[in-house]
């Protein structure tokens, strides 16, 4: 492995580690505050609560994808076309269910689908580029 390729392994790997980070904190965000962000957003207590367990395994596994002693490719894939589903399904409810959403609850929704979005976009590009060093 020559430095470059460590050097994007290593960021790559902060990447994973910061979607992992903030899928773990919006999730327990979810579960511990859903009746306040409820209130919030619009949308009922229990699928806030419903969506923020989902999220807790999946933090888990993209950090245990970041410690990984080689970064698996498939893995990395897998993270990222869960976070593009993410953010497929944050637009999709944004247009469908809007009406069920506050002001802010929705604006809330797009920031964070957009946050996604950028994480996601951040490991395609490291995925990308350890694939041309490692050509």
């Amino acid at each position: 492995m020559t430095a470059t390729t460590a050097s994007i392994d290593a960021i790559l790997r902060r990447v994973l580690q910061a979607n992992a980070a903030f899928s773990l904190a919006s999730g327990l965000a979810l579960v511990l505050a859903a009746g306040p962000l409820a209130g919030f957003s619009g949308i009922e207590p229990i699928v806030l609560r419903a969506v923020g367990i989902g999220l807790l395994p999946w933090a888990a596994f993209v950090f245990h994808t970041s410690r990984r002693a080689a970064l698996r490719r498939r893995e990395v894939l897998v993270v990222i076309a869960g976070d593009l589903a993410w953010v497929a399904g944050t637009i999709i409810l944004a247009l469908a269910a809007f009406s069920a959403f506050t002001v802010a609850g929705l604006i809330t929704l797009l920031v964070l689908g957009a946050i996604v979005a950028d994480l996601a976009a951040a490991q395609i590009i490291g995925l990308r580029r350890m694939g041309a060093e490692g050509s």
